[in-house]
């Protein structure tokens, strides 16, 4: 296997559930979707990350919009 791999996201927070960048990946592509399909990502999120104001705005901000 090449080193070059890519690893998804998601493997990349198993590994290491403080790698801000992949969670930010997931946040990028959660701000796309319904938020009934991106909810439990988000409360994930806000559970590893509970001091993080920027997450927070995030999953209410998309809750707010879904109205």
């Amino acid at each position: 296997m090449s080193a070059l791999s890519i690893v998804s996201p998601e493997r990349r927070i198993e590994l290491n559930p403080f790698d801000v960048d992949a969670w930010n990946l997931l946040l990028r592509e959660s701000q796309a979707r319904p938020i009934d399909q991106v909810r439990s990502f988000y409360e994930k999120l806000v559970t590893q990350f509970p001091n993080a104001g920027r997450y927070w705005k995030a999953y209410i901000d998309h809750e707010v919009s879904a109205y």
